[in-house]
């Protein structure tokens, strides 16, 4: 039985994708940050799961060992969890705004990718699927008159 960890799995896509696969029998561990939320589809689907905050990396890491050691192994690993709390224009975005959102975004999916692939390179086998969305539509940039 193939196994799979999904983070972002309390809500969207994740959610979604925890029922479809246990729906396949697919062993599955989730995560997100709503402990309510997260039972509640333990409930619902019989899969695993943790809390974490994975904009600490020790926790990222140690959620990783707990969905190794719940599943055996990883043979799937779901980066999915994202965020983007405030939506606005970069030329807003304060520092913290952004070190979360570099934290959850980016060095997580790193973090938990690092782990897999130490166990499935060993293995000769296994999938990482990034999961990432964008925020809003492009638009066009402002550009000043040129000044003469």
């Amino acid at each position: 039985m193939k196994t799979v960890f999904i983070t972002g799995a309390t809500r969207g896509i994740g959610r979604e994708l925890v029922k479809q696969l246990t729906a396949l029998d697919y062993r599955v561990f989730g995560s997100g940050r709503d402990e309510a939320l997260l039972e509640e589809l333990k409930a619902e689907t019989g899969c695993l799961g943790a809390v974490a905050d994975l904009s600490d990396p020790a926790q990222v890491v140690g959620l990783y060992a707990q969905a190794k050691e719940a599943l055996g192994q990883v043979d799937i690993l779901i980066n999915n969890a994202g965020l983007n709390h405030r939506k606005a224009p970069v030329s807003e975005i304060e520092l913290d705004d952004w070190e979360l959102q570099y934290a959850v975004n980016l060095r997580a999916p790193m973090l938990l990718s690092r782990e897999a692939l130490k166990e499935m390179a060993s293995r000769k086998a296994g999938h990482i699927i990034n999961v990432v969305s964008t925020i809003e539509k492009p638009r066009s940039p402002t550009i000043p008159p040129t000044v003469r």
